[in-house]
């Protein structure tokens, strides 16, 4: 048996098959200041209209922004199930959920509502029945 925690054995197979699931969750998800003004370049929107954007101020660090993810994302386009800012999609949403996870942010259980990590698990533990 592997002596690598299974979370970071679960993160070296992972692969996003998009599904947008993790984009169905609600929660805050930090950005900086300069990726809110990329989404609003690629969107071409104004970022003095902030009523525009769910951004809000992260009063424990100024130097960042939240995302307000609600019931879906802002940004999921239900019709087309894709992200319509995903060229540009802040860091947190790229490496989710690993960057959450080890910023302490979810649990275990968390990261095995996407469908990606839990097939991934999944073959993990057949593997290690087998052996």
């Amino acid at each position: 048996m592997s002596k690598v925690p299974v979370v970071d054995v679960l993160h070296s197979r992972f692969e996003c098959h998009k599904c947008g699931l993790c984009c169905a969750h609600g929660g805050q998800i930090k950005i900086t200041p300069a990726e809110a003004q990329e989404i609003a370049d690629y969107l071409n929107v104004d970022m003095g209209d902030m009523s525009l954007f769910p951004f809000t101020a992260c009063l424990d660090d100024p130097d960042f922004l939240y995302l307000e993810v609600k019931d879906p994302c802002f940004f999921w386009d239900k019709a087309e199930r894709t992200c319509m800012i995903h060229e540009v999609k802040p860091a947190m949403c790229r490496d989710y959920p690993w960057a959450l996870y080890k910023a302490h942010g979810c649990l275990l259980q968390d990261i095995l509502l996407c469908p990606a990590v839990y097939g991934v698990l999944v073959c993990l533990l057949a593997h290690e029945a087998e052996v």
